[in-house]
């Protein structure tokens, strides 16, 4: 009963309408030559099988790569919704968080909503992204934080990252970024132990390929989806939903 109340509280389809903005940060790490090919991060063939031994990673490899930040609307003016923004960057503090909304999101939501001054977004439970200094900040530009997820938000019950559209997105170019490597000469094989600079520049901008490429009619689906999702979520008290 308290986790339905929970997720009354928070997501009323009424506020679900009127969010603008859903943020999320996302990793993907570059495919390593001794990265063990275990799940849909990796560079292997489909028809491959794994040998016994590779059952687990190496942990003496970590894989580098890049971190991503991005952030999808709802349609506006009879278009489908559509992934405003989704930047690269190298470590999230209040500083570069206030950086990347100045530089970046709050442009974007402009652009994407031309004419108004105040917005709603959803964004993830980092703490840098929701410290004080900075949902002030962002107050002061008309930006308003509707609700948090992750383990800083003040109400989120278990699961409820499991309501995230943008935590559906990222499993979405999981998928298509595992096909981009099969079919890609320069990264079917990974890069050997470490990876260099440059290396790393090209793997991001891969990556970036690959998540602007979302279709709007995907990310349409996950907005209109989510009232369902919230009752699923509901049913389950908050536990396991399928995908």
């Amino acid at each position: 009963m308290q986790i339905r109340k929970k997720f009354a509280c928070l997501c009323k389809p009424s506020l679900l309408k009127k969010i603008d903005l859903w943020i999320d940060q996302w990793f993907k790490a570059i495919p390593l030559q001794h990265t063990v090919p275990k799940s849909d991060q990796v560079w292997r063939l489909d028809k491959d099988k794994l040998k016994r031994w590779a059952v687990k990673p190496n942990p003496k490899f970590k894989a580098p790569g890049c971190k991503l930040l991005g952030g999808f609307s709802k349609g506006a003016g009879g278009r489908p919704a559509t992934l405003i923004f989704c930047t690269p960057y190298k470590r999230l503090n209040q500083t570069s968080a206030l950086s990347l909304w100045k530089r970046i999101i709050l442009p974007a939501l402009k652009k994407h909503y031309p004419g108004r001054q105040t917005f709603l977004v959803q964004q993830d439970g980092d703490g840098a992204l929701n410290a004080n200094a900075v949902r002030d900040a962002l107050s002061a530009v008309g930006v308003t934080v509707a609700f948090r997820g992750g383990s800083t938000g003040p109400q989120a019950p278990a699961r409820f990252c499991d309501f995230w559209p943008c935590e559906t997105l990222w499993a979405n170019r999981r998928v298509a970024v595992r096909k981009m490597i099969q079919k890609s000469k320069k990264w079917r094989k990974g890069v050997g132990v470490s990876a260099r600079k440059l290396q790393l520049k090209a793997w991001e901008n891969s990556v970036l390929g690959v998540v602007r490429r979302a279709k709007g009619t995907f990310l349409q689906s996950l907005h209109d989806g989510m009232p369902k999702r919230l009752k699923q979520l509901r049913d389950a008290k908050g536990g396991p939903i399928p995908k």
